[in-house]
């Protein structure tokens, strides 16, 4: 068992030596290039084979499929750096636009080969607002863009900078409303190149840069007093206030009514007998007559005290 684990392990180690270095570079994912292909100022032709070398070692061909544009994918036999200055070349032709390789990278870059004539192109070409693209000019130059109407003066569009291949490609609007034929130039130093543009009557041109600000108004008047607002919550019961001082003391009230007469006594003890007078007869009769009046005087206390218990 062990001898044939180990004949099958020399046997992967074989197979794995055998694989051509080329195939394993495959596995790197590839820097794809595209984009437009001129020949002598015209479009490259389908079949036009477009090669790429880094350091002069090829690393990629493709054959145009379609006139005028190419697609290819640069990946080495062994990995490039990145970074590296990718050089094309057109039906064995030199083109004046390098790439630099990234890992899996993806660029559009057109290739020029051979004396491109300088032109400029709009479309549309009668509006007020149009596609500019322009060929033939210096590589990563400055091109400056300008508008004349008939014999007026030049009213500057602005800048645009060329790619390597010498294209440039930005929207421009004329320089006023002026209906009519306008020359648009594109120019960078001895190379400029001109296209008419035919501004239709009634068109606006470009808007204008927004003015200065102006001065702050006078301070309006003041508004009108705003409705009352609802009343809010009573608020919380305040403290309790100290005692006040004690109160004067009240008037002296009037006298009551006079009570009810109080019950009749009981009648006193006889008194004790008078010293023996004279044997007379008048002082018999005197007698006589204030035992008579007592008397008189007792009915008459007893029949009150009758009425009154009635």
């Amino acid at each position: 068992m062990t001898k044939l684990r180990i004949l099958a392990l020399a046997a992967l180690v074989a197979l794995a030596l055998a694989l051509p270095l080329s195939a394993l570079a495959q596995q790197t994912p590839p820097h794809r290039f595209f984009g437009a292909v001129t020949i002598d100022s015209a479009a490259a032709p389908v079949g036009a084979t477009v090669a790429a070398t880094v350091g002069g070692t090829a690393v990629g061909t493709a054959t145009t499929t379609v006139a005028g544009n190419y697609v290819i994918d640069v990946v080495g036999a062994t990995p490039i750096a990145v970074g590296a200055t990718v050089n094309f070349t057109v039906n064995g032709r030199a083109a004046a636009a390098t790439g630099t390789y990234a890992f899996g990278g993806l660029t559009d870059l057109t290739l020029v080969v051979g004396a491109l004539a300088n032109a400029i192109t709009l479309t549309p070409n009668n509006s007020a607002v149009t596609h500019l693209r322009g060929v033939g000019f210096p590589a990563n130059a400055v091109v400056t863009l300008t508008d004349t109407v008939g014999t007026g003066a030049a009213i500057a569009l602005g800048t645009v900078t060329a790619n390597a291949a010498g294209v440039i490609d930005t929207v421009v609007a004329a320089g006023s409303s002026v209906a009519g034929a306008h020359t648009i130039r594109a120019a960078a130093g001895a190379v400029s190149s001109t296209a008419t543009l035919t501004v239709p009557a009634g068109v606006d041109g470009a808007a204008g840069k927004a003015g200065a600000a102006g001065a702050a108004g006078v301070q309006g008047p003041q508004g009108v007093t705003g409705v009352r607002g609802s009343q809010g919550d009573p608020g919380p019961a305040g403290a309790a206030g100290a005692s006040g001082a004690t109160g004067a003391g009240g008037a002296t009230g009037s006298q009551g009514a006079a009570g009810a007469a109080g019950v009749a006594g009981k009648q006193g003890a006889a008194g004790a007998a008078g010293a023996a007078g004279e044997d007379a007869s008048a002082g018999l009769v005197v007698v006589a007559l204030i035992i008579a009046i007592v008397a008189l005087v007792g009915t008459g206390a007893g029949f009150m005290k009758g009425r009154k218990k009635s």
